[in-house]
């Protein structure tokens, strides 16, 4: 009986986790892996307070948004903003990171970015973005990650399988939007004084607005117990 218990906490946990992470930024569907694929980043909503609730498309109209990828991502160009200006795009060996303005008179809350990729990985890899959401008084950044917890959950990329009807090879070249900065490992020259100080969004000192990995598993854990218990009580 006590195992029976202990299944349906963890069970509750498994259930609650997805849940709450489902009201932050997500990418829509699974990612093939080296396959010219694409990779859609949803912010899901506005910027909100921390005790605010996050249902889609409320909040603050989103400003400003910055994607940092992975070494394993390789970003060949945008697909669509969803109204947005690519403003710059940085790659260095550790990660490449596209940030993106609204333009004047764009108010959409909630935008949806998509990118071609190639991802060198294996499906049962686990992949993170970093993502910026700054609005007008308030910003989120989506950075962390079971490994390093601190802030707002960071963006988790779902895998799967090569899909050989789209191989790598196939993907389009790394292209810029112009008017865009872009680093010089691309062969092009990165003007610093037009490129936006949002590139550096990770090492910016600023407060968070919760610690939501932390409140993730208290809250789960709590449910985890209360779920057993109520399964115990109707198991007598």
């Amino acid at each position: 009986m006590q195992l029976r218990h202990v299944g349906v906490a963890v069970f509750g946990l498994w259930m609650l986790l997805p849940t709450a992470a489902f009201a932050h930024p997500f990418v829509l569907g699974d990612v093939p892996v080296q396959s010219a694929a694409t990779l859609s980043v949803d912010m899901a909503h506005g910027c909100a307070a921390p005790d605010a609730a996050h249902a889609a498309g409320d909040g603050e109209v989103t400003r400003e948004v910055a994607v940092r990828f992975d070494p394993a991502v390789s970003v060949r160009t945008v697909v669509d903003a969803d109204g947005m200006t690519v403003v710059s795009a940085i790659r260095t060996d550790t990660y490449d990171e596209w940030t993106f303005v609204a333009p004047e008179g764009l108010a959409v809350p909630a935008p949806v970015i998509t990118f071609s990729v190639v991802v060198d990985a294996a499906p049962t890899d686990t992949l993170w973005l970093q993502v910026f959401q700054g609005c007008d008084t308030i910003e989120h950044r989506w950075v962390a990650t079971p490994d390093a917890p601190s802030g707002e959950p960071g963006v988790r990329v779902s895998l799967t399988a090569a899909d050989p009807a789209a191989p790598s090879n196939g993907a389009p070249p790394r292209t810029v939007p112009p008017g865009a900065s872009v680093d010089s490992q691309d062969g092009q020259t990165d003007d610093s004084d037009e490129a936006d100080p949002l590139n550096d969004f990770l090492e910016i000192d600023l407060p968070q607005t919760t610690e939501a990995w932390l409140w993730y598993v208290v809250i789960a854990g709590v449910a985890g117990v209360l779920l057993a218990k109520r399964a115990r009580n109707r198991g007598r």
